[in-house]
């Protein structure tokens, strides 16, 4: 099966984290007790843990889980009633994460009971070809994003801050037409705009 790429980075470092016990006489236990469900393809490839064989479908399961982080799929792979149920989940204190794709996108949330969670209101994807790749750029982290804890890639902020300067580029961003209020910016595109302000990557 081939995941896409924001999926095998996630199995790939959540799956191998750990931390040692305090006494250090034990084996390490993990951090994260990640689990994934692969909503399309051949579930065969994936019937043992870390996967479950469907999204949860019981308020009990789902509540079970501190965060979600949805990738690019359709609404109705989370059952009738799954979008609702994760509204249910967020309201109560639960963590979700929406990835934006070339698929589904943001879009795919309007006129569900997910659409007002979103931090921003999201734009169409222009049709190209899938062989076309743009030039890369490096992601600005923005005055919020410097010091907000899950932005923070080391000790110190200004370390933190050198560190994203110097990550690889990016080729795509996931449009929107704007930020709704009360939303937060912790990640922006260097140039592109949106309104009079920098098209943002990451919103809370």
């Amino acid at each position: 099966m081939l995941f896409r790429s924001d999926m095998r980075f996630l199995l790939m470092n959540l799956t191998r984290e750990a931390v040692s016990q305090e006494n250090n006489q034990t084996s390490p236990r993990k951090a994260l007790e990640p689990t994934f469900v692969i909503l399309e393809g051949d579930k065969g490839l994936t019937s043992s843990q870390p996967f479950l064989p469907e999204f949860p479908t019981t308020r009990k399961d789902l509540f079970a889980f501190d965060t979600v982080i949805l990738g690019d799929v359709p609404v109705e792979n989370l059952g009738p009633e799954g979008a609702e149920r994760l509204r249910q989940f967020v309201e109560e204190g639960g963590g979700l994460l929406i990835l934006g794709g070339r698929r589904h996108n943001g879009m795919g949330w309007a006129n569900t009971p997910l659409a007002e969670l979103l931090p921003v209101e999201p734009a169409a994807i222009e049709a190209a070809p899938t062989d076309v790749r743009t030039a890369s750029f490096v992601p600005t982290l923005t005055p919020e994003g410097s010091r907000h804890d899950a932005m923070r890639l080391a000790d110190s902020q200004e370390t933190s801050e050198k560190i994203w300067k110097d990550l690889p580029g990016i080729h795509w961003i996931s449009p929107v037409r704007k930020i709704k209020p009360g939303a937060t910016t912790l990640l922006a595109h260097p140039s592109s705009k949106v309104g009079n302000s920098p098209a943002p990557l990451l919103v809370t």
